[in-house]
């Protein structure tokens, strides 16, 4: 039987651990080892994770220092090749480590493996899609088009492909899994199947972010320059699909920031932006939007806001 390592990220979640913990307990796929590291937490998480006596359960404690360091120590301590991710606020349903398993069965030489997911407040529906290889040309058509293929929750990891790349960027406040997936399919392409057997839970409908201010908070933003300043033999066409993705990410910080009355740091992530094919028009509604925020920031603000439903 394969055994796979499930890795949960742990702050502050005093609320929704067990849940969390319960949903990995439930699999129908019982070999597994569960890796919890607690990046400093200060309510009741820890007390509530001492609650199990399971001996597949192991709990580090770390300082703070961020998730994306958090997962990256979890990812080292893994005894096994397969590596699944969970945040400690979301679930899984019984069989979701089965159906990762049979996606590794299908593609074993896939980069990573990705179920289907749902939102808590979505309800579930069949999928009617078959499993897909997904190389990184494809995952890109699917992100320009305002389709996820992959969210963090819902991954496998082949710990050989992920020991490649820069693993999750720490210090960044937003990007850190998109920037991953991208890394991983640069050196193979991403099993992938519409199956939901995990669930994004939400617990805040206001929509509200931490607030990018510069390129250097975002590490899509950043792994992407990457690539194609290293020009890694990809092709134009890829190349200018990577930066149609980049100016996506660009573009919803402009929009960020003038939802917050921040028309400086609007226009700093306006200078980054690019009159591409697919976002040209939103751009140039941007900058307009832009201007008028020099002289009405409020006005701006209010109107991005309705429009977006956030509260």
């Amino acid at each position: 039987m394969t055994r796979i390592s499930v890795v949960i990220t742990l702050f502050n979640k005093e609320q929704y651990i067990k849940n969390c913990l319960d949903s990995v307990l439930n699999q129908t796929h019982p070999d597994f080892e569960i890796i919890i590291i607690d990046d400093g937490s200060s309510d009741g998480s820890i007390e509530c994770v001492g609650e199990y006596d399971d001996v597949r359960i192991t709990l580090y404690r770390q300082k703070n220092r961020g998730v994306s360091v958090a997962r990256n120590v979890g990812i080292k301590k893994c005894n096994s090749n397969y590596i699944a991710l969970l945040d400690a606020d979301d679930e899984w349903l019984p069989n979701h480590l089965e159906n990762l398993l049979h996606l590794v069965q299908t593609h074993p030489d896939a980069s990573f493996w990705v179920s289907g997911y749902r939102k808590s407040i979505v309800t579930a529906k069949l999928s009617e899609k078959p499993i897909q290889k997904i190389c990184l040309e494809t995952y890109l058509d699917y992100r320009l088009d305002n389709t996820s293929i992959a969210w963090t929750s819902a991954v496998l990891l082949n710990k050989g492909i992920f020991n490649k790349t820069n693993g999750f960027m720490p210090g960044v406040s937003h990007g850190e899994d998109q920037a991953l997936w991208l890394e991983m399919c640069l050196h193979g392409f991403i099993g992938k199947s519409f199956l939901e057997t995990a669930i994004y839970n939400i617990y805040d409908n206001s929509l509200s972010s931490k607030l990018v201010t510069c390129e250097e908070e975002d590490a899509c933003i950043l792994t992407i320059k990457k690539i194609l300043d290293e020009d890694k033999g990809i092709s134009d066409q890829i190349k200018s699909k990577l930066m149609e993705f980049s100016n996506r990410y660009t573009l919803a910080h402009i929009v960020d920031a003038l939802s917050l009355q921040q028309p400086s740091i609007a226009k700093r992530f306006l200078n980054l932006s690019h009159d591409t094919k697919i976002y040209r028009n939103k751009r140039r509604l941007l900058f307009m939007l832009w201007l008028v925020s020099l002289v009405t920031p409020y006005l701006v603000a209010r109107i991005i806001i309705a429009k977006s439903g956030r509260k």
